[in-house]
């Protein structure tokens, strides 16, 4: 993706892309949800763009404060000299970075250099892994929709203080309900964040299995 538009990526197109670029970021994920890369020239990523090239295996053996693993894993740790595994830059995550002079940005996934296969710590990985066992068998996954979107609850009254209790003088506002009956009740109101997720015919179906549950 760049400047708002989608761009199909090509070994090919590379050229003609990263044309008035210099140099390219490249990085991975590791198990803790965190992108660990590099920044390299333009000549070195072009040469590297279709095998690939090593990265130190340690992005799997350390924590997000850069301290290795008390118990090292098999994958990465000071017995086989953190090896290298092989990062091969995935061209359709295309874009780049305003906020730093808009350098070209590439996720990389990593594979095995004996096998060739995706590493299984790696979370790109283990997705691409699990995406193919679906597909070999006819499925397909999809995500999208109000069931895969996350919704915000917003909580208008502020934190009680230090000694303060529930229900007194500072305290502004109605907290959680406090029986099953009072959810089910505010869970059925016209505005309730629930009927608004949910719809109308799904709100009414677990509205209905609550107040089986209350008699």
């Amino acid at each position: 993706m760049s400047d708002g538009k989608e761009v199909k990526i090509t070994l090919e197109s590379l050229p003609k892309i990263l044309e008035n670029d210099t140099k390219v970021k490249l990085a991975g994920i590791d198990v803790d949800g965190m992108l660990r890369g590099k920044l390299i020239s333009k000549k070195k990523f072009l040469g590297i763009a279709k095998e690939g090239f090593g990265f130190c295996s340690v992005i799997f053996g350390w924590d997000m404060h850069d301290q290795t693993y008390f118990k090292e894993l098999k994958i990465s740790n000071a017995e086989n000299g953190y090896h290298d595994i092989i990062a091969i830059p995935d061209l359709s995550s295309f874009r780049r970075i305003p906020w730093e002079d808009n350098v070209p940005f590439f996720l990389v996934s990593f594979f095995d250099p004996d096998s060739q296969e995706p590493v299984s710590v790696c979370p790109r990985g283990l997705l691409k892994t699990a995406l193919e066992k679906i597909q070999a068998k006819g499925l397909g996954a999809m995500a999208g929709g109000w069931r895969g979107v996350e919704k915000k609850l917003e909580i208008k009254q502020p934190p009680l203080g230090k000694g303060q209790d529930v229900g007194g003088k500072a305290d502004p506002g109605v907290r959680l309900a406090k029986s099953l009956k009072e959810a089910t009740e505010r869970f059925a109101r016209p505005e309730s964040v629930a009927r608004e997720v949910f719809g109308d015919e799904d709100h009414y179906t677990l509205h209905n299995y609550g107040q089986k549950c209350i008699a």
